[in-house]
């Protein structure tokens, strides 16, 4: 009898890391599916404090201190091999702020996922797409950075 509660307490520990597991691999293999697909890559800049107020030309409610499309589609591989990479390494680490400094939209066949991107506490949301969310490391967050120095757009700031 003694037994019950801790397998009872394994089998939810369990069926919740996989359900995590799986999310975390579909967001993977979503990301890592634009490698594969013409595509427009386009990479923001996000200032991570929401405004009181509407902001026009805001990226999901965040204001847009610059973007850049990727148009070498090698570079546009590695940033999204990357990214893709830093979702599988994460192992449930995620801190309680959201303050995003990133997005990321890429369109294809007229439709568009965007991903509103925190380095710092290891998340995203993602709009457009079966998957809302995805945890990740800082793995590719220097990538990310150089593309937008590279073009004379400055980071958010941490």
């Amino acid at each position: 009898m003694k037994l019950i509660p801790p397998i009872l307490l394994m089998f939810a520990l369990l069926t919740g890391c996989s359900s995590f597991d799986q999310n975390q691999r579909k967001s993977a293999k979503e990301v890592e599916s634009f490698t594969h697909r013409e595509g427009v890559l386009t990479i923001f800049s996000l200032d991570p404090n929401l405004p009181d107020e509407e902001v026009p030309d805001a990226f999901h409610r965040y204001r847009v201190l610059g973007r850049t499309v990727v148009t070498n589609a090698g570079q546009k591989e590695d940033l999204l091999r990357k990214l893709a990479e830093s979702i599988r390494r994460n192992e449930g680490e995620v801190a309680a702020c959201f303050n995003p400094r990133h997005g990321l939209r890429f369109e294809a066949d007229g439709k568009q996922v965007d991903m509103v991107i925190c380095f710092e506490c290891r998340s995203a949301d993602v709009y457009g797409s079966s998957v809302e969310n995805f945890l990740l490391t800082g793995h590719g967050k220097a990538e990310f950075d150089a593309v937008l120095t590279g073009q004379g757009i400055p980071p958010g700031e941490e």
